[in-house]
């Protein structure tokens, strides 16, 4: 069976840490990260796409965050292990990264260099080298706890904000949000486009709609103060419009 190919971003490996460190569990990074490590999943075998930009940013994130130097070593070390040694026979499982592939944070905005107005949006090429890893390590998904920086205006939207398809020469990359792909590994059911609408708040509406006509017919008021039908003052309403038309 071939190995399913996933991609993990920085920002799920900080969040499954901290999770560990906070003493949490069954969070949706715990759940893909121990996927990792198990090697299968609900999707099958699971190969770890990693590259060593990402794991000596990752070490720089994690001792920013307070982790010590050692830990933070350890714990990359290990996760490239575990690429090294996944279930895929095929190559490569630890790629070199990059920064090809640009996100929108990592493309600068056209300014005119005269307006003082003119702020620049933060740079950061880091999701163009996650994105640049995933498509050398021929990952079949990206998975990301950021998911608007890696939105772009030609990708399928199967579910918007939560699951794209970016399609380039080579290969088809699925970027899916870390919660739906914690279910997608537990289950092995691919995320999939919406097939019908919720007819409840549609019926909902439809009851709102009765009842307001129900309180129309009961509260409007005759100018003596008793309540007069809709029926009849639509009639009353009516009469008055084709004596106005008739001057």
């Amino acid at each position: 069976m071939t190995a399913f190919r996933l991609c993990v971003d920085l920002n799920v490996w900080v969040r499954q840490f901290l999770a560990e460190a906070a003493g949490r569990r069954g969070t949706a990074s715990q759940v893909i990260v121990q996927a990792v490590l198990d090697g299968r999943a609900g999707v099958g075998p699971l190969q770890l796409v990693i590259s060593h930009t990402k794991l000596s940013r990752l070490q720089t994130v994690m001792t920013r965050r307070g982790v010590d130097a050692e830990t933070a070593r350890h714990f990359t070390d290990t996760i490239a292990s575990f690429a090294l040694l996944g279930p895929a026979p095929e190559f490569p499982h630890l790629v070199l990264g990059g920064g090809a592939q640009p996100t929108r944070e990592a493309i600068r905005q056209v300014c005119d260099p005269y307006d003082p107005s003119f702020v620049h949006e933060p740079y950061d090429p880091e999701d163009g080298r996650v994105l640049d890893t995933a498509l050398a390590g021929r990952a079949d998904a990206l998975v990301t706890g950021n998911f608007r920086d890696f939105t772009h205006y030609t990708d399928d939207v199967i579910a918007r904000g939560r699951v794209h398809i970016r399609t380039t020469a080579g290969a088809s990359l699925w970027i899916v949000h870390h919660e739906d792909m914690a279910r997608w590994l537990q289950t092995g059911r691919r995320p999939g486009r919406p097939t019908s609408r919720d007819p409840g708040p549609r019926r909902g509406l439809h009851r709102h709609r009765r009842s307001t006509r129900r309180r129309l017919r009961a509260t409007i008021p005759d100018p003596d103060g008793s309540p007069v039908p809709f029926t009849l003052a639509a009639q009353v309403i009516g009469a008055g419009l084709n004596s106005v038309r008739s001057l």
